[in-house]
C-alpha cells in the first residue's frame, strides 16, 4: 500500500507491504501478514493500518554575539505563491516550532518585521518544507547597530581623550554617555535604526572648545557607521600689549603720551630761548638810549 498524496500539512507515509496467507489454524480462515525489513508480522484483526505524520518547522531568531535565541523581534511567515500570512510571532528566548500547518512541497518566507532595538533587520529566509516527519529548522540571525565615534583635535588631528559625552534620542531622552579615551568608542547593540540621535558634548578638556552637537540618523544595518567631532584648540595669548585689539589700543595710547610728552619738552625749550632773546633785546635797547 502506497500513499501517492498526502493530506496537506502531513508528511508521506511510509509503503506497506503486506499478503493474504492461510492461516494453521483449525478453523482455516485467512490472515493478513505484514513484512516489514523481511520480517513477517500476522495481525490478529486483519486491518493495515497507515499513519501520516505532521508537518513540523522549528524556527530559531539567533542573536550574532552569542548564538542564543534573540526574544522581541517581530516575525512573520507568508507563502511565497500568494503572500498569504500564515504566522506571526514576537520572539522569546525559546525557539518557535509550528506543527501540522505548511505543506509539504510548498515554499514560505520568514521575514523580520521589526527588530529588537540595537539590532538590524534580518534578510527574509525562504525554506521549502521537506517530505519527512522530522523537525525542519529554519534559522535567522540578527546583527547589532554598531556607532564608532571619534573624536579628534584641531592641531594634532589625533584622537582626543578625557571629553565627556551624552546621547539623546528624538524625545530628549538620554540612552548613553562615555569619555572618550586613546581609542574611537564603539556603540554596539544599543541605537535604534532608524532613530536620530545626538551627540552632546558636556565637558572639553583643557585648551579645547566645546565642540558642537552632532546629529546622526541611524541607518537599518550591520555594518559600522562612523560619526567624527573635531574639538578646536584655544589659540595661546602671549604676555604683550602688542597682540590682540586692546594691545593695539594700549599701544597707541602709549605712543600718544609720548608724543605729547616730547611736545611739551619742545615748548619749554622754546619758551626759555624766546625769553632770553627779549632780555638781550631789552638791554640793548637800554645800552643805546644812554
Amino acid at each position: 500500500m502506497t500513499e501517492t498524496r498526502p493530506s496537506d500539512v502531513f508528511v508521506t507515509a511510509e509503503d506497506i507491504t503486506f499478503e493474504i496467507a492461510e492461516s494453521d489454524s483449525a478453523y482455516g480462515k485467512t490472515r493478513v501478514v505484514i513484512k516489514n525489513n523481511g520480517i513477517s508480522n500476522m495481525l490478529s484483526d486483519n486491518q493495515v493500518v497507515m499513519y501520516d505524520d505532521t508537518t513540523k518547522v522549528e524556527f530559531s531568531k539567533k542573536d550574532i554575539i552569542n548564538g542564543r535565541e534573540l526574544s522581541g523581534c517581530h516575525m512573520q511567515v507568508t507563502d511565497k505563491d500568494t503572500g498569504v500570512v500564515m504566522d506571526e510571532w514576537v520572539s522569546t528566548e525559546e525557539s518557535h516550532v509550528i506543527e501540522g500547518k505548511y505543506a509539504v512541497g510548498k515554499t514560505y518566507v520568514l521575514t523580520e518585521k521589526q527588530p529588537r532595538d540595537g539590532y538590524a533587520t534580518a534578510e527574509s529566509v525562504e525554506f521549502t518544507v521537506e517530505d519527512d516527519g522530522r523537525v525542519q529548522k529554519v534559522s535567522m540571525t540578527d546583527d547589532t547597530i554598531k556607532v564608532q565615534f571619534n573624536k579628534t583635535a584641531s592641531d594634532t588631528k589625533k584622537q582626543l581623550s578625557g571629553v565627556k559625552y551624552k546621547v539623546y534620542d528624538s524625545r530628549g531622552i538620554k540612552v548613553y554617555e562615555f569619555t572618550t579615551g586613546k581609542n574611537a568608542e564603539l556603540i554596539e547593540g544599543i541605537l535604534k535604526a532608524g532613530e536620530t540621535y545626538t551627540f552632546k558634548e558636556a565637558r572639553a578638556p583643557e585648551y579645547y572648545k566645546v565642540a558642537k552637537d552632532k546629529k546622526i540618523r541611524i541607518r537599518d544595518t550591520g555594518k559600522l557607521q562612523k560619526l567624527t567631532v573635531v574639538d578646536e584648540r584655544i589659540p595661546e595669548v602671549p604676555d604683550t600689549p602688542q597682540i590682540g585689539i586692546k594691545g593695539k589700543t594700549a599701544g597707541m595710547m602709549n605712543s600718544l603720551i609720548s608724543l605729547l610728552m616730547a611736545l611739551g619738552c619742545f615748548a619749554c625749550v622754546r619758551a626759555k630761548d624766546k625769553s632770553k632773546y627779549n632780555l638781550k633785546q631789552e638791554k640793548k635797547e637800554n645800552e643805546e638810549n644812554d
